[in-house]
């Protein structure tokens, strides 16, 4: 995954657009990507901009949370 694709899954999760992110994983997947560099790079700094955020009183997007807990 290069670093633009990690910027737009970042990107994807703070704008609450889930089916972007999904679909951007499934690429990376497709691609040999390591999922844990996927996540390590990519949703765990998206998720926790979005949780900041959150915390100060930003837009939230509960969809892609719930999704997380599964």
């Amino acid at each position: 995954m290069s670093d633009d694709r990690f910027e737009a899954v970042m990107q994807s999760i703070c704008d609450g657009e889930p089916e972007v992110a999904s679909e951007l994983a499934r690429k990376s997947l497709q691609e040999g990507l390591d999922p844990l560099e996927a996540i390590n790079n990519g949703f765990m700094p998206g998720s926790i901009t979005s949780w900041r955020a959150s915390a100060a009183g930003m837009p939230f997007c509960p969809t892609l949370c719930m999704r997380e807990k599964r």
